[in-house]
């Protein structure tokens, strides 16, 4: 299995739970204060995850 394809896997299965969880929330599918928390802060640990596997990937390509 090839790094770079996998790495596009990933980044698209991220983007697509960002973009469904930012959906969930523009569209008000809650009133509850703890869902919507709870909402904001899986989106926010999706950008960190993200954010970390572009650092490694930044550094695979410099190392090369």
């Amino acid at each position: 299995m090839d790094g770079l394809w996998l790495s596009d896997k990933i980044f698209r299965l991220i983007r697509d739970k960002k973009e469904q969880t930012t959906q969930f929330v523009m569209q008000g599918s809650t009133t509850e204060r703890k869902d919507y928390n709870y909402m904001i802060g899986k989106f926010r640990a999706l950008e960190e995850l993200e954010d970390e596997i572009k650092e490694i990937l930044d550094k695979g390509e410099k190392s090369d």
